[in-house]
């Protein structure tokens, strides 16, 4: 494919997202939009960007950034071109590739011209696009990365804010009214979304949530992925990072990872504990109730396993048994 095709990065929240969007928002050809689905896009002001991201990047962890993580969308909300709604976010967070989504489709068109316009190649790098990643593949001319953490890190750094347990809550409780029974293995779910009621869930629920939700998404970005770039393995294993690196320089993109350093990744080689047992049920469900949730061809997934780490290798096996 032409080093012009755009670059769509398929992360979810808490799997070094933000360090990858990092690396390759320094590459001076790539326009690289942060996280083009956030619920702030449809919030942002010109004043906004003109100051750097450093109180919430310190709070989540993140790399430090010289410049305002949305600065990017300055020329398109300057222009008023722009068309974002937070609908955009979690409102139909699963497509099929055949389903239409007209709004989806001309807001990524929007930030694919605003790149093309300057120059620039486009880079998209999404937290909330892997369960629409055989969307977005069919409906765009791109190059497709699929970016993964092992599950049990990944569910424990989302303690470090409220805001990825409840949200992640939202989800599901939105995926539960558009596909009934799909997380009929989470009982307390289904009666509070049927009430109406807030959620209220103990935590037990929202490693079942959870578990759910990264085995649908990563197998489905998995299956679409150009390249899985596993950050635990890129982490702990010098070959993966030069392998990623090539990647991106076949594409174009001159970036290494030589500094990659993802908690947990040493102990990411094998899939235990609770975590391992939310991981077999959320697979059960995959092949039962949960099966509208399922957009990934198997024999596909299964020939890119090798490419993860021992415990979300063991995770993806498991769905795929």
């Amino acid at each position: 494919m032409a080093h012009d095709a755009p670059i769509f990065v398929h992360a979810w929240w808490r799997s070094a997202s933000t360090y990858v969007w990092s690396k390759l928002r320094r590459v001076e050809h790539l326009r690289c939009y942060y996280e083009p689905l956030h619920e702030r896009v449809a919030r942002l002001q010109e004043a906004d960007l003109q100051q750097p991201e450093t109180t919430f990047s310190r709070a989540l962890r993140h790399p430090p950034s010289g410049d305002h993580y949305f600065a990017e969308y300055g020329p398109l909300l300057r222009a008023g071109k722009l068309p974002y709604s937070t609908e955009l976010a979690y409102a139909r967070y699963l497509l099929r590739a055949d389903e239409g989504d007209d709004a989806l489709q001309a807001y990524l068109q929007s930030l694919l011209d605003g790149a093309r316009g300057a120059g620039q190649r486009a880079v998209l790098c999404f937290c909330r696009s892997q369960m629409r990643s055989a969307w977005m593949k069919h409906h765009f001319d791109a190059v497709h990365v699929a970016q993964v953490r092992n599950p049990a890190s990944q569910f424990a750094s989302f303690s470090v804010a409220k805001y990825f347990p409840a949200t992640m809550a939202t989800i599901a409780a939105r995926l539960c009214r558009r596909f009934p029974g799909a997380f009929d293995h989470i009982p307390a779910l289904g009666r509070q979304v049927a009430a109406g009621n807030a959620l209220v869930l103990a935590p037990g629920e929202l490693l079942a949530i959870f578990a759910l939700l990264w085995a649908a998404s990563t197998a489905q970005a998995v299956d679409t992925a150009d390249l899985v770039l596993d950050v635990d393995r890129a982490s702990t294993d010098r070959t993966a990072r030069d392998e990623a690196s090539a990647w991106f320089e076949s594409q174009g993109c001159a970036i290494d990872f030589e500094d990659c350093a993802v908690p947990g990744a040493a102990s990411a080689s094998s899939l235990d504990g609770p975590v391992r047992e939310a991981i077999e049920a959320a697979a059960s469900a995959l092949r039962g109730h949960a099966r509208a949730l399922a957009v990934f061809d198997a024999s596909r997934v299964a020939g890119k396993v090798h490419e993860l780490s021992g415990a979300s290798r063991a995770a993806l096996e498991c769905v795929l048994s």
